[in-house]
C-alpha cells in the first residue's frame, strides 16, 4: 500500500485552495524534520481570462526568509485553460531546510483556482 511508504507521514499545505489572479508565493514550511523522497502535488482548475497562464514551482531556502531559489525538477507543467492534477517527486534530503510554492500568473484578467500540497516522511 502506497501510504505505508509514507508512514509516519507529514502532509504539508504549500498553497491553500484558493482563487488567485496575480503572481505570489506561500510563506514557506520548515522541512528539517522530514526525510527521503516525497511528493508535491498541484491540483488546478482551468484558467479563465484572455490567454491565461500559471507557472507553479517549488523553491527552497536555508532559513525560510532569504535565499529562495527554484528546486531543479520541481516545476509543474505550465497551466493554461485545462484543469489537471500533477504530482512530482521531491528528495527532501537535498532541500536546504525550507520549501514554498511560487506561482507566476499572466494574461488579461487571469484567474486560477488551485492548491499545492506535499507528503513526506517524518524522521
Amino acid at each position: 500500500m502506497i501510504l505505508d511508504l509514507f508512514s509516519p507521514s507529514q502532509v504539508l499545505n504549500l498553497a491553500a485552495t484558493d482563487v488567485r489572479t496575480v503572481s505570489g508565493n506561500d510563506a514557506g514550511v520548515d522541512v528539517r524534520g522530514l526525510k527521503g523522497i516525497g511528493i508535491v502535488t498541484l491540483d488546478i482548475a482551468a484558467g479563465t481570462g484572455t490567454t491565461p497562464t500559471c507557472s507553479v514551482n517549488i523553491q527552497d531556502s536555508p532559513d525560510g526568509s532569504t535565499g529562495w531559489s527554484n528546486i531543479v525538477g520541481a516545476t509543474f507543467v505550465l497551466a493554461t485553460t485545462a484543469a489537471r492534477f500533477e504530482a512530482l517527486p521531491l528528495d527532501i534530503d537535498s532541500i536546504r531546510g525550507w520549501i514554498r510554492a511560487r506561482w507566476v500568473i499572466t494574461g488579461t484578467t487571469p484567474s486560477y483556482y488551485f492548491s499545492v500540497n506535499g507528503i513526506f516522511r517524518r524522521m
